[in-house]
């Protein structure tokens, strides 16, 4: 929140070395790297702000907001067709926020093909998301292989034990 309030309060620099300390606290919170990816974006560093919007869609894909912002930050950044394919998915995890849809079509309008974005979840947490989307669209072999390459990280991880468990069956 500091680091929040920094960047409202117009001390970019103060803002980006807490929200940077949040990181290094908890490498896993998407939000830290989601307030991250805002920060970067608001101050026009663009390639930072989409690797950090990419880790947090990793560590929470099904949560709009980070896809919608990522979408954002592609289009503005001169990548269209992943901004297209960020903004889709964005819009179909929260159908109540337009915003997305809205920006879609505004790509589309223009002849833009969708490709979805470049995310690799590089975490437990992330590659136990990435299984239960993988699942929920009917991929159970590749979904078997996000839940094992999560048990491969966090041996521990029980979420991840189950749904490997529901994704064989």
């Amino acid at each position: 929140n500091q680091g929040l309030d920094a960047a409202a309060a117009g001390d970019m620099t103060r803002a980006l070395a807490l929200l940077r300390q949040s990181i290094e606290t908890k490498p896993d919170s998407a939000l830290a790297h989601y307030n991250l990816g805002l920060v970067l974006a608001d101050s026009g560093n663009f390639r930072g702000s989409a690797d950090e919007l990419r880790a947090a869609a990793s560590l929470s894909p099904a949560l709009g907001k980070p896809w919608y912002s990522l979408g954002r930050v592609l289009a503005a950044s001169g990548d269209p067709s992943s901004a297209l394919g960020a903004l889709e998915r964005a819009a179909r995890l929260d159908p109540e926020d337009s915003r997305a849809e809205s920006l879609a079509s505004e790509l589309r309008a223009k002849g833009v093909e969708s490709r979805p974005p470049e995310v690799k979840p590089d975490t437990a947490k992330g590659h136990n998301e990435a299984g239960l989307e993988r699942s929920r669209a009917g991929d159970f072999p590749g979904a078997t292989g996000e839940f094992l390459r999560a048990l491969e990280m966090q041996r521990d991880f029980a979420e991840a034990r189950y749904n490997l468990a529901i994704a064989m069956y």
